[in-house]
């Protein structure tokens, strides 16, 4: 196993910048802006991508079902076949 299949290490880390917004007569609020990390690993035999921050829980974010590493070719144990 690599330092990416134990999850050591998020394979890409990336900060995005949101703003919150309102419909009709209200104005957007250019004061109200807050950062984000996204980070991009493996777990539990999938390839996540999560707010950093928020990465504990598997329902977090978007996953897709892996069943090798993409970086050493190791095979990875997911949930169902621990």
């Amino acid at each position: 196993m690599c330092e990416f299949c134990k999850k050591e290490n998020h394979l890409i880390n990336f900060d995005i910048e949101t703003t919150s917004f309102a419909w009709g007569e209200c104005s957007i609020d250019e004061g109200n802006t807050t950062d984000v990390t996204l980070g991009v690993f493996i777990d539990r035999g999938f390839l996540r991508l999560v707010d950093i921050t928020d990465d504990d829980c598997i329902e977090s974010g978007q996953k897709i079902k892996i069943n090798f590493c993409p970086i050493c070719g190791d095979k990875i144990k997911g949930i169902e076949n621990d």
